[in-house]
Parts: C-alpha cells; structure tokens; sequence
C-alpha cells in the first residue's frame, strides 16, 4: 500500500477546478482493475462516463501515474 499506516483518512476528494488548477497532479493507483479504469478514462477522454476520465481530458498539463500490483 503506498499509504502510509497512519493517514487520518483513507483519502481525499477535491473539486474539479483545484485539480484543473493545481501545479502538479500524480495518480497513485494499486491493483490491476484500476489500472485498467484509468486506462479506460484516458482513451474515453471527455467522452468518458467516469469523472477521471472527463478530468484527465480536460487537463492542460502532464500527470504523473504511479501503478503498482
């Protein structure tokens, strides 16, 4: 779990114009059916009938995504 143990919450959820506006976005995902949701998104782009999809399309900059097993 890339994690760490003591985290308050197990995320955190932002709207849509602080993510469009942040200086840098990294995706942290685990787990193959998650990778393969976000690979969905991104060739779904704007079209796409997931938020992250319809976020990532509307990015105007490089992300970072981070996988692991």
């Amino acid at each position: 779990d890339p994690m760490p143990e003591n985290m308050p919450v197990p995320r955190v959820t932002l709207t849509k114009a602080a993510l469009v506006s942040a200086r840098v976005i990294t995706l942290v995902l685990t787990g193959k059916d998650k990778r393969k949701l976000v690979e969905k998104a991104l060739k779904d782009g704007a079209s796409s009938n997931l938020p992250i999809g319809r976020l990532l399309a509307d990015l105007e900059m490089d992300i970072d995504i981070h996988w692991c097993a």
